[in-house]
């Protein structure tokens, strides 16, 4: 009997070892659907390079097909709207 309680006790360790493994030092991960919304509030806002980063998230790590198409397109316009600042800003 004491065999079996140490052997329960070490798998329940374990268990809870591996639990806050897998969790630890990983930030909470948007839904696509609402990383885009975010981001197009920020590009919006003009601020590009913040929407850039939550665009190219949802490219790395979306399902395919889901909001990767837009993300990539608007990824490209967050190129052009920051070109086009820096050519006011120089003139």
């Amino acid at each position: 009997m004491p065999m079996k309680k140490s052997t329960l006790r070490l798998i329940l360790i374990l268990v809870i070892f591996l639990c806050f493994s897998q969790s630890y030092g990983q930030e909470k991960l948007l839904d696509p659907g609402e990383l885009y919304d975010s981001s197009m509030k920020l590009y919006d806002q003009g601020r590009c390079e913040e929407a850039l980063e939550g665009f190219s998230k949802i490219v790395q790590s979306a399902p395919a097909g889901s909001f990767i198409a837009y993300s990539q397109y608007m990824i490209g316009l967050c190129y052009l709207k920051m070109e086009n600042m820096k050519r006011r800003l120089n003139n």
